[in-house]
């Protein structure tokens, strides 16, 4: 019973930055203390440099990350996380953060075919009716996972260019 009781109250509800760290995340939290991230999720792990709330058991400064949110991401406001659905004539998400399904409009579904059932962080606002007009997008699981791409005007992804040596 008594360890029952302490898991429980191990658990905890921190926000912060997330980076990689010698084969593992790392959350820094805004008052500069850094978690050590325990997580099982393959998505989880491409949220570098996003602002995210996470929440599990903890010990010491390691995290065991069973529930998570993107509160904020380079992209800026209007954040949607979650798997790239076919929707009626279109593509929608179902959006983690809200709990709910949102359409993509046209121009951003084109671009994000090829993503089909994967998960994929999008950045843009609201409009019409529960309609995402895609900004931008990174890519979060499956083999084709990137770290960041911007629809170029025409729907068209840029291309990378190569690092220099």
């Amino acid at each position: 019973m008594f360890l029952i009781f302490l898991a429980c109250s191990l658990r905890s509800v921190v926000t912060g930055v997330v980076h990689p760290m010698e084969n593992q995340l790392q959350l820094e939290t805004m008052a500069g203390k850094q978690w050590k991230l325990s997580v099982g999720e393959e998505a989880f792990g491409a949220l570098q440099d996003c602002t995210v709330q996470v929440a599990g058991p903890t010990l010491g400064r390691q995290l065991w990350v069973r529930d998570w949110r993107v509160v904020d991401s380079a992209f800026g406001p209007g954040i949607f996380v979650g798997v790239i659905k076919e929707w009626g004539a279109g593509l929608a998400i179902e959006d983690r953060n809200t709990n709910s399904t949102l359409a993509i409009v046209p121009e951003g579904a084109r671009v994000l075919l090829p993503y089909l059932g994967e998960v994929v962080l999008l950045a843009g606002p609201i409009v019409g009716n529960r309609e995402v007009q895609v900004v931008a997008f990174r890519v979060l699981t499956g083999p084709e996972a990137i770290r960041a791409q911007v629809p170029a005007p025409d729907g068209v992804p840029p291309r990378e260019t190569p690092e220099d040596p």
